[in-house]
């Protein structure tokens, strides 16, 4: 059998085969603080119930109610400018096919902020 990965076996962000490593050290540390403050915020916005103005809701529910209040008859408009934003933005992705090299650009940016391990390339 053979070790050569076909390239529409690889990856889709990248024409590379890249070897996970497990975090080590402060990295580890760092992801489990990571993964323990984003389930916390999970668990706060969909899970517990608390009561607010009278009935009992999840935290997500009174930021909707919020945000509804705040920009009254415009939620509408601004849930179809996001979907038109994304599908513009997609179909432009599609469109455009970028190269590897932006891919790793954006790869890059997007570890630097956080989103990822950085990977051996």
């Amino acid at each position: 059998m053979s070790n050569v990965i076909d390239q529409s076996q690889q990856p889709i962000l990248g024409n590379h085969v890249s070897v996970s490593e497990t975090p080590q050290g402060a990295q580890w540390r760092a992801a489990m603080w990571k993964f323990l403050l984003f389930s916390a915020l999970g668990i706060a916005l969909f899970i517990i119930p608390f009561q607010w103005d009278g009935k009992v809701t999840i935290l997500l529910g009174v930021l909707t109610d919020t945000l509804q209040a705040l920009i009254g008859g415009y939620v509408v408009y601004a849930a179809l400018a996001i979907v038109t934003v994304s599908f513009v933005g997609a179909l432009a992705i599609k469109g455009l096919k970028p190269t590897c090299q932006q891919t790793l650009c954006v790869q890059s940016c997007l570890m630097s902020i956080g989103f990822g391990y950085p990977r051996a390339f």
